[in-house]
């Protein structure tokens, strides 16, 4: 796994319109994820594969560029709900942003926008401190 973290480093998109190298970076993070599903020891790697999208995808935090993170994000998004990562604050973090990207996307998206901010919100109601 650290080897495709360290292709995904390589790989990182030099500015927004990278598009292709961001293709391919996130293609390397998906096969550290896989990885790290596969064993309940490696959980931990999925955790870091969401720490490195974040800062690989920084760039593209802007209006009219989250549009390309969606499917990216949606899959971290997924990856720390199938390990039930112990991080609450950084999932609700990702989910907020991920909804930010449908709202990018545009009008098809907007459904999608909708049912991930209902998803969003009882995550964060269900793991909200007492």
């Amino acid at each position: 796994a650290r080897a495709y973290f360290c292709q995904a480093r390589l790989l990182e998109p030099k500015n927004c319109d990278d598009l292709i190298n961001l293709k391919k970076c996130m293609d390397w993070i998906r096969k550290a994820i896989d990885f790290g599903k596969n064993a309940e020891r490696h959980h931990f790697l999925v955790y870091n594969a969401s720490v490195l999208t974040w800062r690989l995808c920084r760039p593209f935090f802007r209006k009219g560029y989250r549009r390309h993170l969606s499917s990216h994000l949606a899959a971290i998004v997924a990856a720390l709900d199938d390990v039930d990562d112990a991080d609450r604050v950084w999932r609700a973090e990702l989910m907020t942003e991920l909804i930010k990207c449908y709202v990018d996307d545009g009008e098809t998206s907007r459904d999608v926008a909708a049912t991930a901010a209902v998803r969003a919100f009882k995550f964060c109601e269900m793991h909200a401190p007492e």
